[in-house]
């Protein structure tokens, strides 16, 4: 007997069951069920579905916008459901106005947070991740969006160079060496970066469960005093270049001296080695490392607390930056010495300086404008001729 086939319906697997596989095992469809909480009146799919098919259509077809999710959907019922093990799927679970109320409930920044430090214990858990080192750094992010008073929008200090534009500013700590986000904490534009890291660092805490010993990895701004106090009172880890703030020339000329004082089998550059395309070992650092003592105070339960940590300190000479420097120093000193020059020279159209004061003042500017005033000595001499009319 054979049977009869009235109709085959095709439908493109494409990733789909291994992205809602991953996102499955990574348990965000329990927690975004346990966390975000769904009203009585609630029709059809839990939001956790909605959001897992969700972040499928996005990863899948790299595009974001929530209104072609309802048809996408519908062309790939039978994919969803087998790759969900679920019994129903209705293409009216993905209309705007569902997908914006769910938009809504993720502006809660609590439960939001909530949510993202349990699917991160979930994934380090099943993932068996080692926790060692935490990059930490800030962004900006552009929009041709309108600016309003209060808004996330906010002109500032733009990375992007579009100071014209509005922008949010984006501070986010990743797993290193896999790379994988642990916090993004998302703020309007005109805030200071150096105000992001302490939020940023506190909600990775929670997120990794409250681990000891963490190493935090971050650029010069996460220098500041606060940041690496409150590091040092988690029993925590920090490594970032310092800026000229916390080390300026006074502090690094007392750094040197005090390493030239040392007897002299102790003043031994450490050497940083790598091995170039042609098998090579090559110098890129030397340096030494000196250790300083801090101290700071926090209020607790009403209580002052005093507590110290040693903060170890590499200064570090990279040679090939050094070179470079020198370069561009000999050739500002060159250009300084040349407009210099060209001050005592007479031409057509040019002041010349009367006094001998007014030309001290144009020599200071001139190296002032080249950076070079305690590199060039100059001196000025007067010499008075008199004539004597016969």
């Amino acid at each position: 007997m054979i049977k009869r086939i009235d109709a085959i319906e095709s439908e493109r697997v494409d990733d789909i069951p291994l992205l809602l596989a991953v996102i499955k095992k990574m348990g965000i469809i329990d927690i975004i069920n346990e966390q975000f909480e769904q009203h009585g009146n609630w029709d059809g799919l839990a939001i956790g579905y909605i959001v897992a098919i969700w972040l499928t259509y996005i990863l899948s077809e790299g595009d974001h916008r929530k209104s072609y999710l309802q048809e996408w959907v519908a062309e790939r019922e039978h994919t969803l459901l087998y790759s969900l093990d679920i019994g129903e799927i209705n293409e009216l679970d993905f209309t705007d106005d569902k997908l914006s109320i769910i938009l809504n409930k993720f502006s809660d920044d609590e439960v939001w947070q909530k949510s993202e430090c349990e699917v991160n214990k979930r994934i380090i858990r099943v993932y068996d991740l080692d926790l060692e080192i935490v990059r930490i750094d800030t962004t900006t992010a552009s929009s041709y969006g309108q600016v309003t008073e209060g808004g996330l929008l906010q002109f500032g200090h733009s990375k992007d160079h579009r100071p014209d534009l509005g922008q949010v500013k984006i501070a986010s700590t990743t797993l290193d060496p896999l790379g994988m986000p642990l916090v993004t904490i998302t703020v309007s534009g005109e805030q200071a970066d150096d105000v992001l890291y302490i939020p940023a660092i506190e909600a990775t805490r929670k997120s990794v469960d409250g681990k000891k010993m963490l190493l935090y990895v971050g650029d010069s701004k996460m220098g500041a005093f606060a940041i690496r106090s409150n590091l040092a009172r988690h029993e925590e880890y920090y490594l970032m270049p310092l800026s000229k703030v916390q080390v300026n020339a006074e502090r690094m000329t007392r750094y040197l001296d005090a390493f030239n004082a040392r007897p002299e089998e102790e003043r031994v550059l450490e050497k940083v080695f790598v091995t170039d395309k042609k098998g090579n070992e090559v110098v890129i650092a030397e340096g030494f490392t000196i250790t300083e003592e801090h101290h700071d105070t926090i209020w607790e339960d009403g209580k002052e607390h005093q507590y110290k940590w040693v903060e170890q300190r590499f200064i570090v000479l990279s040679p090939d930056y050094a070179k470079k420097q020198q370069a561009q120093l000999e050739e500002q000193i060159k250009k300084a010495n040349a407009a210099i020059l060209k001050l005592v020279k007479r031409r057509r159209g040019y002041k010349y300086p009367e006094t001998a004061d007014e030309l001290r003042e144009r020599v200071i500017a001139v190296l002032d404008e080249h950076g070079c005033r305690a590199y060039l000595n100059v001196t000025v001499t007067e010499e008075i001729v008199t004539k004597e009319r016969a």
